[in-house]
């Protein structure tokens, strides 16, 4: 986008489209951010766990379901084949890290024994986006 048109703070990201931060420039925050925490949660299933996962599908989905108001990024990973589930990332708005731990480890699938590990982290949204933006799909161009 033209230098006049760019937003304060935003640069074009080297060889692709999203905008980086400039140094010095701080990013204003929202009361939202001040009181809540962003997570991710990366559940990598177990080998030779499919059948189980499958099994628990629709428990899983319904399990995250009560989570819709604070999810921000939520999809499955996936094989070099983009065919075949290896685990869920999970991007969501929690209160504390409790919170997470407790999303994370209470989840069926987590204890069933569908997952090999659990990866839980602080994360920061710095594009203010949510997968409510993009209108999803393999094929769907991003905005």
């Amino acid at each position: 986008m033209p230098h006049a048109e760019r937003p304060r703070g935003l640069l074009p990201a080297r060889g692709g489209t999203t905008p980086v931060r400039e140094k010095g420039v701080k990013r204003r925050r929202s009361a939202r951010e001040s009181v809540r925490t962003e997570f991710l949660c990366h559940h990598r299933d177990r080998s030779g766990s499919r059948a189980l996962r499958m099994e628990l599908l629709e428990e899983h989905w319904s399990y995250m379901d009560r989570f819709a108001k604070e999810m921000i990024a939520r999809g499955p990973t996936l094989a070099a084949d983009g065919e075949v589930p290896t685990g869920s990332v999970h991007i969501l708005d929690l209160p504390d890290p409790a919170a997470a731990r407790a999303f994370a480890f209470d989840e069926p699938g987590y204890q069933a024994g569908d997952y090999q590990d659990v990866l839980l982290r602080r994360r920061r949204d710095l594009l203010g986006r949510t997968m409510r933006d993009f209108p999803g799909g393999r094929t769907s161009a991003r905005p």
